[in-house]
């Protein structure tokens, strides 16, 4: 059964649920682009997904890039921004140095405006490495790697996240925001 956490000093709403050993949060992450001069508004946002496995100490994070950030700074360019947001909100769930935590970006017909032409759109992923051991040592993008179909489907059935639809996601998100208000 998930559960809800809100605050006033954030405006994020995180529901956090547990499968056997594997603690869920799901939230809107916004964060504060790292290069400011640039960007056209203050904030940036994704649907951000972590997965934290307590027995094996293993960590997922995927941020997915959503179609609402569009003018602002997106999860590409800026993913070492993200990721120091997501180490400074929830890094206390982590039980593995940085180095080891799979970070990916992910991509869809969420991300862009609905057409014809993204009907066919299909889920894209990069996992991004970091050589950092601590969030200060995080500089840079890090290294980028394309994940194919086949890649995917083994970082799912080693069992360290299932990813779910991000519509169906936001529109739990939502339903839980307008219950409990």
């Amino acid at each position: 059964m998930p559960t809800i956490n809100t605050t006033k000093s954030t405006p994020e709403l995180i529901i956090t649920s547990t499968k056997e050993s594997i603690e869920i949060i799901e939230t809107i992450l916004y964060w504060e682009a790292s290069w400011a001069a640039i960007k056209k508004h203050t904030l940036s946002h994704c649907l951000l997904r972590i997965y934290n496995d307590k027995k094996t100490k293993r960590v997922v994070v995927i941020a997915s890039e959503l179609n609402s950030n569009r003018g602002n700074i997106n999860i590409g360019p800026d993913f070492e921004a993200l990721a120091k947001t997501v180490i400074q909100k929830f890094g206390d769930v982590f039980y593995t140095p940085l180095s080891q935590v799979i970070w990916i970006k992910h991509y869809g017909r969420f991300s862009q405006p609905l057409s014809y032409d993204t009907l066919g759109e299909r889920d894209s992923f990069y996992k991004i490495e970091f050589s950092a051991l601590e969030i200060s040592e995080i500089e840079g993008k890090g290294k980028e790697t394309v994940l194919n179909d086949k890649e995917v489907k083994e970082l799912m059935e080693r069992g360290w996240f299932h990813l779910r639809p991000v519509e169906r996601v936001l529109s739990e998100l939502f339903d839980t925001l307008l219950n409990n208000v």
